[in-house]
């Protein structure tokens, strides 16, 4: 489920053949179909207000995926609130964060933290663009409410 203006600019796989539901006026690119298995059939995809999508593209085969533990422990101890633009971060300290609406997007450095939540008009930046390395994150949580986003600057290949 899609609420709210919550976006996803390209394509959306998913198993079997899900009902996609449109409530209120979202954008939707419409429904397409793989070469996959047509079940399970029992599920939906829908999409809320002015909520965004690519496609839906149906019947797309599940792939086994490694086993992935539990994200590191959080290294901070302190739980930050910005509620204005501008405001400045002591990262070396941050365990939880949460951006109020409108205040902008933060570059988060590479690194374990606790609970993050980003608000309407709000933003985290991972990774440095152009690294000759990537960037590595832990999060016990990540939460985007609204249109806070999460934007991802690669490395160098």
């Amino acid at each position: 489920t899609l609420n709210g203006s919550a976006s996803v600019t390209d394509n959306l796989f998913v198993p079997g053949t899900p009902t996609v539901r449109l409530n209120g006026h979202p954008t939707y690119g419409g429904t397409l179909d793989g070469m996959g298995a047509p079940t399970p059939a029992n599920h939906k995809v829908t999409l809320n207000g002015s909520a965004a999508l690519g496609h839906v593209v149906r019947r797309t085969d599940a792939i086994a995926l490694p086993m992935v533990g539990a994200p590191a422990a959080p290294t901070g101890s302190t739980t930050v609130n910005i509620s204005a633009a501008g405001q400045t971060v002591d990262w070396t300290s941050v365990r939880n964060l949460t951006l109020s609406g409108g205040v902008g997007q933060y570059a988060v450095p590479a690194g374990r933290y606790g609970d993050f939540t980003a608000n309407a008009g709000s933003g985290f930046t991972l990774g440095v663009a152009g690294a000759s390395q990537p960037s590595v994150y832990d999060f016990q949580h990540l939460t985007l409410n609204g249109s806070g986003h999460v934007d991802v600057a690669w490395p160098d290949r």
